[in-house]
């Protein structure tokens, strides 16, 4: 016997997508990009801020260079809401079941427009949620963070030349190889190695 799942009050049930991209930040809005010129149903779950938010400019990207990643993200939006089959929920995904051969997604109850979970049902689903950086416990460092402390040598190491740098290390053996990387930027490096404690 297959047992139905309960519905309540407090879910507000979307149509069936072909992709929903879970994330909004630079990889999920290039995905819904090529999405929509394909004119495939696609839904996109926008949770907020994106990793970068508090970085002054972003690099490496062709004809962006020095770009906040604030209008970075804006014209990206632009671009990607021209096409009609793109749909956007404000909120993070909390849960991906499968249902059959179709994947049922369901919003976080503290929703930004609403208290109600959303569901949508998704052929093909595409996580674009990044990586969280570690930062350090140090004092006042969000002053600092994406303003001159940094996290990504091949974003940010250009500006460290001919600089002063320091590397923050959490105990990881790759410290030194870390360090390594920004050897063609600036030779004055000091990195800061705190031992990890294993309990």
């Amino acid at each position: 016997m297959i047992k139905r799942r309960k519905e309540n009050s407090n879910e507000d049930h979307r149509h069936i997508f072909d992709v929903a991209v879970i994330g909004a930040g630079f990889a999920g809005l290039s995905a819904a990009l090529l999405l929509g010129r394909y004119l495939l149903p696609t839904v996109i779950f926008d949770g907020g801020k994106t990793r970068n938010f508090m970085t002054k400019q972003v690099h490496g990207y062709l004809g962006l260079e020095n770009t906040t990643p604030i209008q970075f993200i804006q014209k990206a939006w632009r671009d990607v809401l021209l096409y009609e089959s793109i749909k956007v929920i404000k909120a993070k995904v909390g849960r991906v079941e499968r249902e059959g051969r179709l994947f049922l997604l369901s919003t976080k109850e503290d929703t930004r427009r609403t208290r109600r979970r959303i569901l949508v049902k998704t052929n093909h689903v595409i996580i674009a949620t990044g990586i969280k950086d570690v930062k350090p416990k140090v004092k006042n460092f969000e002053m600092f963070d994406g303003n001159g402390a940094w996290h990504c040598p091949h974003c940010d190491g250009f500006q460290t030349t001919n600089k002063k740098l320091v590397i923050i290390s959490s105990g990881n053996n790759d410290s030194i190889k870390y360090a390594k990387e920004f050897l063609g930027w600036t030779r004055n490096i000091q990195v800061f190695y705190k031992e990890t404690i294993i309990s």
